[in-house]
């Protein structure tokens, strides 16, 4: 081995290499994940859940735009984002690509409801927070039912399947063994 691959590098977010600032740095690091793990704001979601969120934040008019979600897998006490599923009236919902899920009477008792599937995302459990309040006091508006649920999970793989596919015949290096290969 040559001398120059024996050097070691150290990678820190800081400019300076020194070995002090390194465990500085690791020692913040620390402090801030242990003010999030002993903070009493925990809550657990539970799949097939419906809640209002906080879709955006408008800045010029200063206030949260609050949407439906339904809850897509249960999170954990600690962790801090959760899978969810937007969902929107059939009446406001022109735009947005999904499946019609029918009626969720805890939200209205006439009009139907579209899961806007190309929204499917991770969000941060912060945003199910009302304003001044924890986050354990955000409460369900109801649950979705069990076929509505199963027919967004069956529709949402076989757009991943049809991804997958897709990517894998442009790319076939990405396959071996039938078994696709991560990055």
């Amino acid at each position: 081995m040559s001398k120059e691959e024996k050097r070691l590098y150290f990678i820190t977010p800081v400019k300076d290499n020194g070995f002090y600032d390194q465990f500085e740095w690791a020692d913040n690091l620390l402090q801030k994940e242990e003010s999030y793990l002993f903070n009493s704001d925990f809550k657990v979601f539970r799949a097939r859940e419906i809640y209002s969120y906080t879709r955006k934040f408008d800045i010029q008019l200063n206030r949260p735009f609050k949407g439906n979600c339904v809850i897509m897998d249960m999170s954990q006490k600690y962790e801090n984002k959760v899978l969810i599923c937007p969902i929107y009236p059939k009446s406001m919902a022109e735009n947005k690509f999904g499946i019609n899920i029918g009626h969720v009477y805890e939200l209205s008792d006439t009009e139907e409801f579209i899961a806007a599937l190309s929204e499917i995302k991770y969000v941060s459990k912060a945003r199910f927070k009302e304003y001044g309040k924890t986050l354990n006091s955000a409460k369900s508006i109801g649950v979705l039912s069990q076929s509505a649920y199963l027919r967004i999970l069956e529709s949402y793989k076989n757009i991943i399947d049809a991804i997958i596919k897709k990517t894998t015949n442009y790319s076939p290096d990405l396959l071996y063994n039938g078994r696709i290969l991560s990055a």
